[in-house]
Order: C-alpha cells, then structure tokens, then sequence
C-alpha cells in the first residue's frame, strides 16, 4: 500500500493527516478554510486517494499558513513512500 501519516507542528498550524495513493477516495478534511477544504475533497474524490487531514491554524490572522502549511504537508506524505514514485499519476488540478 503506498500510503503515509504524517505530523506537523509550528507556530502557525499543527497539522495531522494519513494519504493512501491506493485508495477510493474516501476521509475526512477539515482545515478550517472552506473553499480549500471543498477542493482538497475534489481531489481526493477524482484521483482516487484516501485523504484523511486536520489541520489548527492561525485563522483569525488570515488563511494564507494553513494553505500552505498543509500543501508542504501533502508534498512530504508523497515524498514519505517507500515504493515507486507515482509522478504520472499527480498533476495539477483544475
């Protein structure tokens, strides 16, 4: 199964999610931003991974850190894998 769980905390965000690439679709996202949570649920939905995130921001400052913050966190999961790379499988979306 090509999945990772991953944690992250910093002064902005604390941050805890699980991706399965081998997935179909299913999870839970709640970030806080719901336009970024309506697309994380797209994506997951159309690529068939299962995407279970959380995240706490500074959201009385702006959105800006949990967008981020939860972005890097998504690249990191990829990159945690142990098996082959899937870079023909993700692509930009929209």
């Amino acid at each position: 199964m090509r999945s990772a769980t991953l944690e992250r905390n910093t002064f902005e965000t604390k941050i805890k999610g699980t991706l399965n690439l081998d997935g179909s679709g299913q999870g839970e996202v709640n970030t806080g931003v719901g336009f970024f949570d309506h697309m994380l649920a797209l994506f997951k939905k159309h690529a068939q991974f299962d995407l279970d995130l959380t995240c706490e921001g500074d959201l009385a400052v702006d959105a800006h850190h949990t967008v981020e913050d939860c972005a890097g966190h998504k690249r990191s999961a990829g990159r945690q894998r142990k098996h082959p790379p899937v870079r023909h499988a993700v692509c930009a979306y929209g």
